[in-house]
């Protein structure tokens, strides 16, 4: 009889859909037959209206499974189709239909089943797949991925242990910063375990986890490709902008890597300068045609040039909030995350405290 851990987050942007991946992985490393689903999906549609939640599909693919399409895709078509009430039978029992449809295509008995949670404990609520709705119906233990910025970051967790007293509830603190997190481990975390707050890693901020692929970037924009095709899978992790003397420029420039240069299009000497330095990326805004060389020097360096039509400040903004909400499937960003969590996550421990037999240990 397989058990299943309900995976949430407090907040969007947590970070946990990476981790459920991580995690997935490693305990199939450890031979522990893991299920994976996402009842509550994100659209994502191509220009035929067809659309499905990429990160489920990915995360499916990655640990080997047949993963059912999620009950819901989340978006105000959805809710207006539920309310009219177009589509009346139960969500509960859908779920327990595609959970058991996992467990007939995984190619064995499926001990442990990860199931991913909405963005927030509310999320999905009218259709009864909220965090709380989730947890009665599965009788799930719980995971809660919180993105750490302040002490407030934790306190929503204290209504958790409230409401579902029964449940184990351990915690993944994620994104935490360098300044906070020495206090946070040697002084904050054995108070929080007094609350009965169970937190079983604290992840430290990483900057590749919060990267984007020039491709998704230029996709976010609306840009058009100007050269460096061939290299839409490079990831900047921050963004400049370049509307100062040259000289200022390039000392500036040389104190970052993998960025992207913002700048007008006519600002060739600009556009020189961060091609002399570690640039993953130009963004030329203005839609204003480059120098001809300047395209020539970013071909041969192999950094891709884009062009938008928003003015620079409005760029920067976009490029802001698109790093914010990336996505997760770089293979690079699995293989960070999955080392973060070999390094900040005894894994033994955790097994221990959601009760998973371990084959390796129990041989």
């Amino acid at each position: 009889m397989t058990r299943f851990l309900l995976v949430g987050s407090t907040q969007p942007h947590s970070g946990k859909s990476s981790l459920v991946l991580a995690l997935g992985l490693q305990l199939k490393a450890r031979g522990i037959a893991v299920g994976y689903y996402k009842p509550l999906g994100s659209p994502t549609c191509d220009n035929n209206g067809y659309c499905v939640d990429e990160d489920s599909r990915y995360i499916g693919e990655r640990l080997g499974l047949q993963v059912p399409a999620p009950l819901v895709l989340f978006d105000p078509q959805a809710l207006e189709y539920y309310l009219l009430k177009k589509d009346p039978i139960p969500y509960s029992e859908r779920l327990r239909q595609q959970l058991g449809r996992l467990q007939q295509t995984a190619g064995g008995p499926v001990t442990w089943t990860l199931v991913e949670g909405g963005a927030s404990p509310s999320e999905g609520r009218l259709f009864g797949l909220s965090l709380d709705n989730l947890v009665q119906e599965l009788a799930a233990d719980l995971l809660m991925v919180v993105r750490y910025q302040s002490l407030a970051s934790v306190e929503p967790l204290l209504s958790l242990l409230a409401q579902f007293p029964q449940q184990r509830i351990g915690v993944i603190l994620n994104d935490v910063p360098a300044s906070q997190y020495e206090h946070l481990t040697q002084e904050i975390i054995p108070s929080l375990e007094a609350h009965g707050i169970h937190v079983l890693a604290v992840l430290p901020s990483d900057s590749l986890m919060h990267s984007i692929s020039v491709g998704e970037l230029a996709q976010k924009l609306g840009a058009e490709v100007l050269c460096g095709r061939d290299h839409l899978d490079l990831l900047v992790e921050q963004v400049n902008i370049g509307a100062m003397a040259v000289s200022a420029a390039l000392r500036f420039f040389r104190r970052m890597s993998h960025k992207a240069v913002v700048t007008g299009g006519d600002r060739a000497d600009i556009q020189l300068a961060a091609l002399q330095t570690s640039t993953n990326c130009l963004i030329l805004t203005g839609q204003l045609p480059p120098d001809p060389k300047i395209l020539a020097r970013a071909e041969e360096m192999e950094v891709p040039v884009l062009s938008v039509s928003h003015d620079t400040l409005k760029t920067v903004r976009l490029i802001e909030t698109a790093i914010h909400q990336a996505r997760f499937q770089e293979p690079i960003k699995v293989e960070r995350m999955q080392e973060l969590l070999t390094q900040y996550l005894d894994l033994d421990r955790f097994c221990a405290f959601y009760q998973v037999p371990d084959p390796k240990v129990s041989v």
